[in-house]
């Protein structure tokens, strides 16, 4: 069984300022060594393939595809992530939600729900691990 490199956050975004945004939000409760950056769905998979993450932002409208692509991998490889998709299509909540989204943020309004929830499952997952290695 291959040894996956342990990240704590992957962050699925193709648009650089929206992208910088996160990354700044999250560097406030998290070295910024433990966040790994995809803006495609193959450079997502690529990842999930290498790197074991606890928490996934998500986003769906990509370059080469859907961000639902990303959240089928995650659910039929079973792997334990926490995935919050934060996207301006709306209409895709109930789908992502079934497809076993953690939880669905509007890109338009939901910005620091986004971050403050991601914060707490952070905190949270931390506590329960002590040290993740």
């Amino acid at each position: 069984m291959n040894k996956l490199i342990s990240h704590y956050m992957l962050v699925v975004e193709d648009e650089p300022i929206i992208s910088e945004k996160i990354v700044k939000k999250l560097t406030d409760f998290i070295d910024s060594k433990k966040i790994k950056l995809a803006n495609t769905v193959a450079g997502s998979l690529d990842l999930l393939d290498t790197c074991k993450f606890n928490i996934i932002i998500l986003d769906l409208n990509l370059n080469d595809g859907n961000g639902i692509t990303i959240l089928n991998k995650v659910k039929e490889d079973h792997l334990k992530s926490l995935v919050y998709v934060f996207s301006i299509n709306s209409e895709l909540k109930n789908i992502c939600l079934k497809k076993g989204a953690t939880a669905f943020f509007d890109k338009s309004k939901d910005f620091d729900d986004l971050i403050s929830t991601v914060k707490t499952a952070y905190q949270n997952i931390f506590n329960e691990s002590d040290s993740v290695q």
